[in-house]
């Protein structure tokens, strides 16, 4: 029996209306899925062959011929793989089956009741549904031991065991993360950083996939949580997309509820994407992770955390690579694509913002608010009196709040705008508070470089003083290459002409 065919008859009536609908909705290329789909006798107890299928669904070709066959079995599998929307969506769409086998066992129809035992124990041994699965694998173990066939009861067992061990490591996974990653105790080397993440490399090749995924998921993230050079090598973007891959080739995996590995770690993605300025690749991901967040329900609930993610990693593009409004000709210059797009991105900001859900979270407002005062650099001189009023306004906001882990970002984004503004006097205010807000407390290297970078250059072009010139210089000599890699400084020598950086 072919694995859709089992989780077809598996689904309970409510789950495969959902799931149809969905399979409907995709595209054009849903014909053949849903075709498919509505081919298959829901009874647990008939089994349907090759022949009759491929006679249903290709009905102008010969059933039996090998290519009609070979087109049938893709199709099964990729039609498998679409009940990635109920993992996701629905991680526990086996677990009725469980009352429904102790329904048929209580009512005294066992050979029925191991139709569905059989089909259930296949199907979430594949998705790794831990929890049905376990449960499955004991009922069947309980009736071995019953029929006093011992050696089968041990096997049973021990397979328990090991699937009780992977469920118990992906929660040490998570409680893992939550008691190491922390901005107040950040490592300080990469030789620390991967000390800490040597926890998650031990499970990168284990034999759960689900396990697999979390434990490198889990280390990418680390290495950015935590600003490691390393996560910004090559390598660490082949093992991104190693685990991208791992993902879609096995769409179908149950994850916990409301975890969506997969817009995880297409963020992290795009985060790497954008310090190589990919501009092709990173709008390309950014739609992704938005399409993503709609096939996902449960974001309704949380204001489409992807949605926010996205706008961030768009807002952080879009303001590296053409925050150019300390120009005098910045509008003229700026692409009409790119006007297009901060368009749209500024009315979503703002419906985004009315949302109670997000007023209420300090961490989605504060995310919100920056990314849209970030955007509004581009703008006018009106836009970036709007961006300070803005962050201000967070300042304000939270002042009793404790959130230094948007400090940096805050600043660099008002900073930038009195510097578009050409308001030297409230950068240096700003420049003031900033110093005196962050003393002795770790902040993002890159965040802390543009603050400077602005800050120097603005005494200079105020005072025109080359003690703020030998500053910046000192400065760009003692930041790392990476981070002192921005357009933003690029674009700043070569409009004020600051010849001795070459």
């Amino acid at each position: 029996m072919l694995q859709i065919e089992k989780v077809v008859k598996l689904l309970d009536d409510y789950h495969f209306d959902v799931f149809r609908e969905y399979v409907k909705n995709i595209s054009i290329r849903s014909y053949y899925p849903l075709l498919l789909l509505d081919s298959i006798n829901r009874s647990i107890e008939l089994e349907q062959s090759t022949e009759e299928f491929c006679e249903e669904i290709y009905t102008e070709d010969n059933p039996n011929d090998e290519k009609t066959k070979k087109k049938f079995f893709q199709l099964a599998h990729y039609t498998f793989k679409l009940t990635q929307f109920l993992s996701r969506n629905y991680p526990a769409y086996l677990a009725p089956n469980i009352n429904k086998i102790q329904h048929f066992i209580n009512n005294g129809h066992l050979n029925k009741a191991n139709f569905y035992l059989n089909a259930l124990l296949d199907i979430s041994e594949k998705i790794e549904d831990f929890g049905t699965y376990i449960t499955a694998l004991n009922i069947q173990a309980l009736q071995y031991e019953l029929q006093e066939n011992i050696k089968d009861v041990v096997k049973n067992y021990t397979r328990q065991a090991e699937i009780i061990n992977y469920r118990s490591l992906v929660n040490q996974i998570y409680l893992y993360r939550q008691q190491h990653f922390s901005v107040k105790s950040k490592p300080k080397s990469n030789a620390d950083i991967e000390a800490i993440l040597s926890f998650f490399t031990v499970h990168f090749e284990s034999k759960s996939l689900v396990v697999s995924a979390l434990s490198q998921y889990f280390y990418l993230h680390g290495l950015n949580f935590f600003n490691a050079e390393p996560f910004f090598d090559k390598a660490t973007f082949d093992k991104i997309e190693k685990l991208e891959k791992l993902l879609e080739n096995n769409s179908y995996l149950v994850f916990p509820f409301l975890e969506d590995l997969e817009y995880r770690v297409a963020y992290l993605k795009l985060r790497s994407l954008i310090q190589n300025f990919d501009d092709n690749r990173v709008i390309e991901l950014s739609a992704k992770i938005l399409d993503n967040s709609e096939a996902t329900f449960f974001w309704k609930n949380f204001a489409s955390q992807p949605e926010i993610f996205s706008i961030a990693v768009q807002a952080s593009y879009l303001s590296s690579k053409y925050n150019t409004a300390f120009k005098s000709n910045h509008l003229e210059t700026l692409l009409d694509d790119v006007k297009k797009r901060l368009d749209t991105l500024y009315s979503r900001c703002e419906d985004l913002l009315e949302k109670d859900e997000i007023l209420d979270t300090t961490a989605k407002h504060i995310a919100v608010t920056n990314s849209y005062a970030c955007l509004l650099l581009l703008g006018n001189d009106s836009d970036n009196l709007k961006a300070i009023q803005l962050l201000e306004g967070l300042l304000f906001t939270y002042q009793q709040i404790p959130f230094h882990a948007y400090i940096d970002p805050i600043f660099a984004v008002k900073i930038s705008a009195y510097f578009n503004l050409k308001d030297y006097e409230g950068l240096e205010n700003c420049y003031r508070r900033y110093k005196k807000m962050t003393d002795k407390k770790s902040v993002n290297p890159e965040n802390d470089f543009t603050i400077h970078v602005l800050y120097y250059t603005a005494k200079w072009l105020e005072t025109n003083r080359n003690q703020y010139l030998k500053k910046l210089q000192k400065r760009i000599d003692e930041t790392p290459e990476r981070a002192r890699n921005t357009k933003l400084l690029q674009d700043i020598i070569g409009y004020f002409d600051l010849d001795f950086f070459n």
